[in-house]
């Protein structure tokens, strides 16, 4: 059971370059705004047509350029969940539902309403129901159909913080008692990796490697994915003469033999410790800093001169901070958690 998906399009200010496999259960794409990932979903469903390339699910050819083939929309069995959920408000929740019905019109679909939750609000408007139970009348009737595989288009986007998780607990619950597989797109992070098995990175339009979700967050090979993740501090790069490495953008020394046909250092701003005195570890004085307080954390902003170096990001306990000697403070940082990725 597989999709297999490569593809090309052409648009006027924009180029999609898609190659990808699937084979788990839940895939996900993470990528900011605009890097391609519901223009994607949508030549997946038959919504917008390829110029290029082939699709298909299960061995049988939804889109093949070179032999003329596309099949309808209404005829892949692909499920699409849409951002907005895509009901029609003049249309009550039964009749939202029923909409979807490919075959027997005349399907009782009360037993349907019950297991999704949404029997009691059957007469209502979507006008009239919160943003779940929204959510809950758009599966239900993606899955009167049966589909082979449903893909979610940054389908929490539209929901309140307070109940985002509780939706998201929900949606898996459904998809996992159906036993579909999913294609998750999102640039919500913490979202692809509770949802999914595996990761694929998009950004300008082009796929990069599907990765296992835990090794997407602990071992990122580029800058796109570096900055997926959460990583904000990125610096290139000079080999010094002792064989360690020069942060250019920092203005810091750091003592590693680095992997320098790849010219940035990424690092996280929760990778460092702090302390009165240096560590085995790399070490700097921390002489010039700003404090950004958070909820629960601080953000020490180190920056040596303004007028040469950006920005250093150093996140951490209160506590660990409000403990110190403010006179001389050092940041330190383990060799292991010093990143070096591609410039792509």
């Amino acid at each position: 059971m597989m999709l297999i998906c490569k593809i090309k399009k052409e648009f006027k200010n924009f180029s999609l370059d898609v190659d990808f496999s699937m084979d788990e259960n839940h895939l996900g794409f993470l990528g900011p705004s605009g890097s391609g990932k519901s223009v994607t979903l949508k030549c997946i469903a038959g919504l917008i047509n390829p110029d290029s390339g082939q699709i298909i699910l299960d061995d049988k050819i939804l889109f093949d350029s070179s032999k003329n083939i596309n099949i309808r929309p209404q005829d892949r069995k692909i499920g699409y969940l849409f951002q907005d959920y895509a009901l029609f408000p003049n249309f009550t929740v039964e009749e939202n539902v029923r909409l979807g019905l490919r075959f027997d019109k005349n399907l009782d679909v009360s037993d349907r309403l019950k297991e999704m939750h949404i029997y009691h609000i059957k007469n209502k408007y979507p006008n009239e129901i919160s943003g779940g139970e929204k959510q809950r009348t758009a599966l239900c009737r993606i899955l009167l159909n049966k589909p082979d595989i449903l893909l979610l288009d940054e389908p929490f986007s539209a929901l309140d913080a307070y109940i985002k998780h509780s939706v998201e607990e929900e949606v898996m619950r459904i998809i996992d008692k159906s036993k579909l597989r999913t294609i998750l797109v999102s640039h919500n992070k913490d979202e692809v990796y509770r949802m999914c098995d595996s990761i694929i990175s998009i950004a300008n339009g082009k796929t990069y490697i599907k990765k296992e979700k835990n090794d997407f967050f602990k071992n990122p090979k580029t800058l796109t994915e570096a900055k997926l993740i959460g990583i904000r501090n990125f610096s290139s790069i000079e080999p010094t003469t002792n064989g360690n490495f020069h942060a250019t953008n920092w203005g810091i020394d750091f003592n590693k033999r680095g992997d320098f046909d790849k010219k940035i250092l990424a690092i996280s701003d929760n990778a460092f410790t702090i302390s009165n005195y240096p560590t085995d570890s790399n070490s700097f004085i921390l002489d010039n800093y700003s404090i950004l307080e958070n909820i629960d954390s601080l953000t020490i902003v180190f920056n040596k001169d303004r007028e040469k170096f950006t920005d250093l990001r150093i996140k951490l306990a209160k506590d660990d901070y409000y403990k110190l000697d403010k006179n001389k403070i050092y940041a330190n940082i383990d060799q292991k958690d010093l990143i070096f990725v591609e410039d792509r």
